[in-house]
């Protein structure tokens, strides 16, 4: 197989604490070459770092934020409002929570 046809893997850790202490929503890295960062191995992996305890959201989506602060929440609507503004999550979640009961 070639390695060049595989597709891009995205690893995604979401942690209810900032793994870095920078106050960022995402952490996004790809392989760089530690001695020079230029260089980099374009092999298609990334990891992405999410922190449920932000509060930079001017720097991701309004959905990112929403989706955490679901998570973070999960027995309850997200605390900072955001599911009023667009329901994504809230509107799947109420409409979801029957099943889960009934399991």
């Amino acid at each position: 197989m070639d390695f060049n046809a595989l597709g891009d893997t995205y690893i995604i850790i979401i942690a209810p604490f900032d793994l870095f202490g920078e106050g960022r929503y995402q952490y996004t890295f790809e392989m760089r070459c530690k001695e020079n960062p230029e260089i980099s191995l374009e092999d298609g992996a990334v990891r992405i770092f999410l922190n449920t305890r932000s509060h930079n959201p001017q720097d991701v989506s309004p959905e990112l934020v929403e989706l955490l602060s679901f998570i973070e929440h999960t027995n309850q609507t997200p605390a900072d409002g955001t599911a009023q503004r667009s329901g994504n999550f809230s509107g799947r979640y109420h409409r979801s929570s029957p099943v889960k009961k009934s399991g």
